[in-house]
């Protein structure tokens, strides 16, 4: 039973009462956590020994000074828990690290309390696709190639294994003589050098062709991996989130 106080004397002025301290705030939050961006919330559940204006900020551990995400005030008396997107006040998705999650609550005679976590946050790998490999050089058509030709030289050289033996036979016959075995080699060395220059001669030439068919592939090949480089930054977008409290602060 509580002992009454004597009454002061007169004229004495009377001893001020402390202000009653603002109860512990108490903050309840998952221990681990795996949730999907833009579909769900981390619930920061704040539970005040006494009615209070209730706000959480998140910051990096390494710029605790730099607010990332701010929640919207709860107001005295207020039940519900805060929720968390997992996103910066900008609309940025948050990236993997170490974050500071504080929540700071206020009375309205002025008594403040707070309360934080450390928290681990990571992301969960993606179900994504492998880009497709560059072409191969077999893969592709030869854009110089080999045709046969008819050069100047190989031109007179067909002409000269033509009429030489004509000529020399003529020669030879308004001579009177029987052919010279000399001649007749010479003859027919150059008859011969001249048919393998004729059809043997070849040359490089361009292909438009073979060029304009490897400009298709190469951009069919560009067009599959821009499809799938988008498809898994869209996978990456809304890869689930892992939420871990790592430690407490007073």
């Amino acid at each position: 039973m509580p002992v009454p106080r004597p009454p002061s004397p007169a004229g004495a002025p009377q001893a001020r009462t402390p202000p009653e301290s603002v109860s512990a705030l108490r903050l309840v939050v998952s221990a681990d956590t795996i949730l999907f961006p833009s579909e769900e919330r981390w619930p920061i559940l704040v539970r005040p020994g006494r009615p209070m204006a209730v706000v959480a900020t998140v910051a990096s551990v390494s710029q605790p000074s730099v607010v990332l995400w701010r929640s919207d005030t709860l107001p005295p008396g207020a039940s519900g828990a805060l929720a968390w997107d997992l996103g910066t006040s900008n609309g940025e998705g948050l990236p993997p690290g170490r974050y500071v999650l504080e929540v700071t609550a206020r009375d309205s005679a002025g008594a403040a309390a707070r309360a934080g976590r450390t928290l681990v946050v990571t992301r969960l790998a993606a179900d994504t696709q492998p880009l497709p490999r560059p072409l191969a050089p077999r893969e592709l058509e030869p854009e110089t190639v080999e045709v046969r030709q008819t050069a100047p030289w190989a031109i007179f050289i067909g002409a000269a294994a033509g009429l030489l033996p004509g000529m020399i036979g003529r020669r030879e016959l308004n001579d009177g003589r029987r052919g010279d075995p000399k001649t007749w080699i010479v003859v027919s060395s150059v008859t011969v050098a001249g048919f393998v220059a004729f059809f043997t001669g070849h040359r490089n030439e361009f292909s438009r062709e073979n060029a304009a068919r490897n400009i298709d592939l190469r951009r069919q090949r560009d067009e599959r991996a821009a499809a799938v480089a988008g498809a898994n930054a869209r996978a990456r977008a809304v890869a689930p989130y892992r939420i871990q409290v790592e430690g407490s602060e007073p």
